[in-house]
């Protein structure tokens, strides 16, 4: 064999294993690279009820209903509808649920002895694997928002459609009143029960709207499923008739009871959305105040070591709203002012004794939403604080 045509075949025969071998390797690389998918949603919501009674059928009680039901929508959220005025079910709806949507799966990593190249390779990957998913999240997000919005548009459209227009004399709608209205309550408390829905103390009955002959006498409220949270917006009727229907509410066994008058009606939908979290809503009656005063008693200790067993074992991870409260006597500096004092200062303990600051925060509310008659014997019960948890902060 001529020696040069022999060196010439095995040169070829090396380029094309070569060539086979890096033909393989690219192939092996692109099949080692090739990941399954994965589908990746947002958490799934718990299960809550909003059940809201509205007044009249006027531009402004459609927006306010409107607003309510944007500012506090979740996922798989149960919403009722009814007329103040004849009870009758105006819209019921269950909220869409959160989307899904398919990513890449996780890169493999690279296994023992892999070279620089594969392990760069390898972080490449990550980096995009990463990149892909908080895209997909935001994606989820937005597309979580728009579908929110989209059932509120359409749930509150049918409600305003079949809402009857409030009586021009007294404000409620012609033949019924609220008391009519309440009494439909119980009968969706069983149906949802006998349905298996157990809410679990994420439900809340929001009036929208009282007229001053219905705030003066007291409805008769049926009993509330345990954690209920009932709020009233709007309230058109005394300190006294305020301080009753707070009563009343408690006394049917709901877990809080917030009566806003129209000067405090902002706190509506804050006051919606811890009741939908299952918020945890806790009088400290045993700190109250002297009169103009804002430092702890000796007597407050007991019931904040139980708040901050609370906050640091029953719910690590909440935050909690400390609202400040006040009698209706004027005070140097003005009640508001007073009442945030007297919340920084439970607050103030708590940090002391552990709680981290950005857990808390300092309301203060005035004389806003007594809880007895500003009489002599009932304006100590109102120089108060109320400690909010929300396990879902």
């Amino acid at each position: 064999m001529n020696p040069g045509r022999g060196a010439a075949s095995a040169r070829l025969t090396a380029g094309t294993v070569a060539l086979l071998l890096g033909v393989s390797g690219c192939r092996l690389l692109a099949a080692s690279e090739h990941q399954p998918v994965q589908m990746i949603g947002l958490p799934r919501p718990r299960t809550c009820l909003l059940e809201v009674f509205v007044q009249g059928g006027s531009p402004m009680a459609v927006a306010t209903l409107s607003s309510l039901v944007a500012a506090t929508a979740r996922g798989r959220e149960h919403l009722f509808i009814r007329d103040s005025g004849t009870g009758a079910l105006l819209a019921a709806s269950v909220a869409p649920g959160p989307p899904r949507v398919t990513v890449p799966g996780r890169p493999a990593p690279p296994g023992p002895g892999a070279t620089s190249f594969q392990k760069s390779r390898y972080q490449q990957a990550m980096a995009r694997y990463w990149s892909a998913r908080r895209a997909a999240w935001a994606e989820l997000r937005r597309e979580m928002h728009a579908r929110l919005l989209a059932w509120v548009h359409t749930i509150v459209r049918r409600a305003a459609s079949r809402l009857h227009p409030a009586d021009a004399r007294t404000g409620a709608a012609p033949g019924g009143t609220l008391d009519a209205a309440l009494s439909r309550l119980a009968g969706d408390t069983s149906s949802l029960a006998q349905a298996g829905l157990d809410y679990g103390g994420h439900e809340v009955i929001a009036i929208l709207g009282t007229d001053r002959q219905t705030t003066e006498s007291v409805p008769g409220f049926p009993a509330m499923p345990t954690g209920t949270t009932v709020v009233v917006s709007d309230f058109a009727g005394s300190s006294q008739a305020q301080a009753a229907w707070q009563s009343h509410l408690l006394q049917a066994g709901a877990a809080r009871a917030a009566v806003l008058t129209p000067a405090i009606s902002g706190q509506l939908a804050s006051v919606v959305r811890q009741g939908l979290d299952g918020a945890i809503a806790d009088t400290l009656t045993s700190v109250l105040f002297g009169l103009g005063q804002a430092r702890l008693r000796p007597a407050a200790v007991p019931q904040l070591r139980r708040l901050l067993n609370l906050l640091q074992a029953s719910y690590p991870r909440a935050v909690a709203s400390i609202e400040g409260y006040t009698d209706d006597l004027p005070v140097p500096g003005g009640n508001r002012s007073l009442s945030w004092r007297r919340a920084r200062a439970v607050l103030t303990w708590l940090v002391a004794h552990g709680v981290q600051p950005s857990r808390v925060q300092a309301v203060g509310y005035g004389s806003a939403d007594p809880v007895a008659p500003n009489t002599a014997h009932g304006q100590p019960l109102n120089r108060r604080v109320v400690v909010v948890i929300d396990p879902a902060g």
